[in-house]
């Protein structure tokens, strides 16, 4: 496990929260200290601060490395797990390296955009991670007829198709219940919650049912076919929303990153011309 080895995600949230902590212990200590004058207040120009930008920027390339090595897996450039395990270890070093670089103030214009970005792609690392340690576990526990995305509209397909057929053996041409299929369960069974039907709640569901069947008690067995049925396509909506939250959490934290990467660039340049 990239995150401490429990087998609770919540333990293993809190562990990598309390590595945060840890890390930046001695740099609250270094600010505590120099906020009583007790040693000097740090910055980049000093040397210490200096040494401090310069692995901070040293591990932000590094971290850059793992998007083009995704471009090579042909190659033997080591464990993609090794990898990540480093990518976030050595992420969460570099918030108190450029902390003390930054000596606890933001500074000017680009310097305080460049800490702003930095801190926004830590956090949202530190997010993707966290989701990373509940969602799998949930996919695995709470859906166990879980597939692959691009296959669920294929396998519904054919599950409207077996609705179909059922009903039509088991209902005449004027049955209410033919209607009702063809009206409000077809169209979410095939395109689920994109189809905008109230079949997608849960506790609709309960209710459109429920009135069905009160009004017609003779159709409670067909009824509960077509209800399972809808539990099918809401499990799928839902693994769905739950693959969404575990993968475009990096539709913002790589644009960030290349975002901060070039403001690194003109921050480093501009330092060293007026150095």
């Amino acid at each position: 496990m990239l995150v401490g080895g429990s087998t609770f995600a919540r333990n293993r949230v809190a562990y990598l929260l309390g590595a945060v902590v840890l890390f930046c212990l001695p740099v609250a200590g270094w600010y505590v200290a120099a906020l009583w004058e007790w040693v000097e207040w740090p910055s980049g120009s000093t040397h210490l601060g200096l040494v401090f930008g310069i692995i901070a920027a040293a591990i932000i390339a590094f971290e850059m490395l793992l998007w083009p090595r995704k471009w090579f897996r042909g190659y033997r450039l080591g464990r993609t797990r090794s990898w990540m395990y480093w990518h976030v270890w050595l992420g969460i070093l570099s918030l108190p390296l450029a902390i003390g670089h930054s000596g606890f103030h933001l500074g000017g214009t680009l310097t305080s955009a460049v800490m702003v970005l930095f801190l926004l792609v830590i956090l949202s690392g530190l997010w993707g991670l966290s989701l990373q340690q509940f969602l799998p576990r949930m996919l695995l526990d709470e859906f166990p007829i879980e597939t692959i995305q691009m296959e669920i509209p294929r396998i519904m397909a054919h599950h409207l198709v077996e609705a179909e057929r059922f009903i039509v053996a088991a209902t005449g041409a004027g049955d209410p219940i033919r209607s009702f299929f063809r009206e409000e369960v077809a169209p979410y069974l095939l395109d689920g919650r994109a189809s905008g039907s109230p079949l997608y709640s849960a506790a609709r569901v309960e209710t459109v049912f429920h009135d069905r069947a009160i009004r017609q008690p003779e159709a409670g067995p067909l009824l509960q076919k077509l209800k399972a049925f809808c539990e099918i396509r809401r499990q799928y909506d839902r693994q769905v929303r739950i693959h969404r939250w575990l993968h475009n959490w990096l539709c913002v934290h790589v644009p960030l990153s290349v975002a901060l990467c070039v403001l690194l660039f003109v921050h480093i340049v501009t330092a060293l011309k007026y150095w």
